[in-house]
């Protein structure tokens, strides 16, 4: 016969959720932070940096297939590659066997503004913030962590850690809770 187990109690649960929640909260300032820095000096939404990428990497492509891949909706794509081809940096062909297919790819200047930003994403990735704010890849890392860590914690990532953890609350966890 099995014990019968406690449900926790809610203070259990929140606290990790809510700890979960301001990691979170803090990945997406940073990833604001970062695509922002990169993409508005080049006039660029983030729709259409995920055509410009996925067609950098795929090559050409139909509208329905980088939707799929995009996992976003064809409309709004659409969008964006009207968007792009305006500035000439995609080229659109109807298909030779279904004239109702278009297919769309880089044009020269499409592939030079490719590789610009994706040089430049790979440089603000690796580059340290000048504020305290931690990482995003600490922060993705202390998402992933089940509260242990493969590498020894370094100064900074505790100090990072401390101040996500709110000093004057009630339902952050504390050491005698956390497991």
């Amino acid at each position: 016969m099995s014990a019968v187990r406690p449900f926790p109690s809610d203070d259990a649960i929140a606290a990790p959720v809510r700890q979960t929640l301001l990691l979170l909260e803090r990945l997406h300032k940073q990833l604001t932070n970062t695509i922002d820095r990169v993409l508005l000096p080049e006039e660029l939404s983030l729709a259409e940096w995920l055509i410009l990428s996925d067609l950098g990497v795929a090559g050409e492509s139909s509208l329905s297939r980088i939707a799929r891949r995009l996992s976003r909706d064809p409309g709004s794509l659409s969008r964006a590659i009207t968007q792009l081809s305006r500035r000439k940096l995609l080229q659109s062909a109807r298909s030779g066997y279904d004239r109702r297919r278009t297919t769309v790819s880089l044009t020269s200047q499409g592939h030079v503004l490719h590789e610009r930003v994706a040089r430049a994403f790979e440089r603000v990735a690796w580059t340290k913030p000048a504020s305290p704010a931690p990482s995003i890849e600490h922060l993705l890392a202390l998402l992933g962590a089940s509260g242990k860590s493969a590498a020894p914690r370094t100064t900074a990532a505790k100090a990072a850690d401390r101040e996500l953890s709110p000093q004057h609350d009630s339902h952050a966890p504390t050491q005698e809770n956390n497991p």
